[in-house]
């Protein structure tokens, strides 16, 4: 479920893009209030999340990868130092973008946008789906 929060940072994004004249080839994806993000959706967003992040014009950002996977617990393969989570099998995306600078992994679950996972605290899904890349 996207809530009000989500939608407002998307917002905050698009417009971040729009302003550091970033464009992209592709079309902007739709989301759809209430309804959880798609494979395809999160993919790219986490990619226009990313060029933002580092600087860089969308064009630079290619999605690598992007599938379904199922992450060992609550923590989506990124679990923080000193947190506890969920022990179940969550149901997620994982994507792999590529910059010049190297790879980039975001993780997601539960239909929300993925956020990124430094390389020293990620740990791979126990099972790997789908991929649309």
């Amino acid at each position: 479920m996207v809530n009000s929060r989500t939608l407002i940072m998307m917002a905050i994004l698009s417009a971040a893009i729009t302003a550091c004249g970033h464009t992209s080839k592709t079309t902007p994806q739709q989301v759809t209030p209430n309804q959880p993000l798609t494979l395809a959706q999160t993919a790219e967003l986490a990619r226009e999340a990313h060029a933002v992040l580092i600087g860089q014009p969308l064009s630079e950002v290619t999605i690598l990868e992007a599938r379904e996977v199922t992450w060992s617990s609550g923590a989506i393969g990124c679990p923080k130092p000193g947190l506890s989570y969920t022990q179940a099998l969550v149901d997620g995306f994982l994507v792999v973008l590529s910059t010049k600078a190297g790879l980039a992994y975001y993780h997601a679950s539960g239909g929300r946008p993925a956020s990124l996972c430094p390389e020293d605290r990620r740990v791979n899904p126990i099972e790997q789906g789908a991929t649309i890349f």
